[in-house]
């Protein structure tokens, strides 16, 4: 956003600018997180949706 400023931007272009890049990284973690939930659940819950007892095992 300061370079946007510098550069001869309006600092309300620049705070537009910087709101999008800021909307793009949260949405980039929350699918992230849902993605990677979604491929790990088979692994650490039973089909009953129990918690699976080889999680808490140190074999």
């Amino acid at each position: 956003m300061t370079r946007l400023i510098i550069g001869g931007a309006s600092p309300v272009e620049a705070i537009q600018l910087q709101m999008v890049v800021m909307n793009m990284l949260i949405g980039a973690s929350t699918m992230s997180s849902i993605i990677s939930t979604y491929f790990c659940w088979p692994n650490f819950f039973t089909k009953a949706y129990q918690l699976e007892t080889k999680v808490f095992s140190i074999e």
